[in-house]
């Protein structure tokens, strides 16, 4: 399988997905293919977040972090996308990027903010 990139984001989406679904193991099981199917098999854990993990170590880039840093720093809320939806968007970035979050978070607070279509918005929040 391919490293995870912004032209292959397709594992990406499907980890995406199954963390807002219930049962998350067993749709995880049922939709794999190929050697995700495999992995999956081998793997005999019910534990969403170490399979999800494994997962994302065995068959996504060791850069994603670097990856989505740069991504999170590109993003632009789009015309006519709802603030919740870019919340969403931004949220699973970050999430992606880091594994804690840095003390200081003065940069991700000017990257959200810059980030923001309606400058009034930016300047209230």
């Amino acid at each position: 399988m391919e490293p995870v990139t912004e032209q292959n984001p397709v594992l990406l989406q499907w980890l995406r997905a199954l963390d807002s679904a219930q049962y998350l193991v067993s749709i995880a099981r049922a939709t794999a293919i190929g050697p995700l199917a495999t992995f999956i098999g081998k793997n005999k854990t019910n534990d969403w977040p170490k399979l999800r993990s494994a997962i994302a170590k065995h068959f996504i880039s060791s850069s994603i972090q670097q990856t989505q840093r740069d991504a999170l720093s590109k993003l632009q809320q789009r015309a006519g996308e709802t603030l919740v939806s870019f919340n969403y968007e931004f949220e699973y970035l970050l999430k992606e990027a880091y594994d804690e979050l840095p003390k200081d978070q003065d940069d991700l607070i000017r990257t959200y903010l810059s980030a923001l279509r309606d400058r009034k918005l930016a300047l209230s929040v």
